[in-house]
């Protein structure tokens, strides 16, 4: 029986990139509204098995401090909003965060050129296959999903987007009226939320965190709302 328990803080720090300024970022960088450090607390997870297999099995985990947006400045930021499909999981990267990289076909555009429609895209997810970031499970092919996206200017990777505000982005596709924002209720989408006979749970879930359901048609068209306003 083997019990280990490790504690790192990382300290990152992120270069600004405002929206409509031009300034490029790459693919390790975080953004934020203004420099900011980013620490993460990296807690591996406690777990009794087998001492043959004890380093094939032990899984860490990173509970990160997150830069968040309220939604029309989210929607603003943002360089693109779309639906999509998980197709699949092309690889994943170790420095500085662990991520993980999903070839994704765009299947309608909420923001942006809607010349992406029908094309694929590579989006970067925090967490790979040996750390877990903030509990959120890694995409799986066939997840539907619409995320607020920013453009990684790496020339390694590209047409890739990073996710903005990273889990407090991502809202899963349930069904053609049905939208679940999966983590960090926004009170500036109250007023679209689904009445509770109307709403349908998803499959992607975070442990301890209240998902937000929210009628899907209605969702565009704030954002269309929230794009005009600016």
């Amino acid at each position: 029986m083997i019990k280990k328990s490790l504690t790192i803080i990382f300290c990152i720090f992120c270069i600004v990139s405002m929206f409509g300024c031009g300034s490029s970022q790459s693919l390790g960088q975080e953004v934020s509204v203004k420099s900011k450090e980013l620490a993460l607390e990296v807690n591996e997870k406690e777990k009794e098995v087998p001492e043959e297999n004890y380093f094939l099995n032990q899984q860490g985990e990173i509970n990160g401090m997150l830069q968040t947006y309220p939604f029309e400045e989210a929607v603003n930021l943002s360089d693109l909003i779309v639906e999509i499909t998980i197709d699949e999981r092309l690889g994943e990267l170790v420095d500085p965060i662990p991520k993980t990289i999903f070839n994704a076909v765009v299947t309608d555009v909420v923001k942006g050129s809607n010349e992406k429609k029908g094309e694929f895209i590579n989006v970067l997810q925090q967490g790979n296959s040996d750390w877990t970031f903030n509990d959120t499970p890694l995409f799986e092919s066939g997840d539907t999903l619409v995320l607020f996206l920013k453009s990684v200017t790496d020339e390694e990777y590209p047409n890739t987007y990073w996710i903005l505000g990273e889990e407090t982005g991502m809202y899963e596709v349930v069904d053609g009226k049905r939208l679940n924002k999966i983590s960090k209720k926004d009170t500036a989408l109250n007023d679209i939320q689904l009445p509770v006979g109307e709403r349908k749970a998803g499959k992607i879930k975070i442990p301890d965190r209240e998902t937000q359901e929210l009628d899907f048609r209605l969702f565009k068209e704030k954002i269309k709302k929230s794009k005009k306003n600016n």
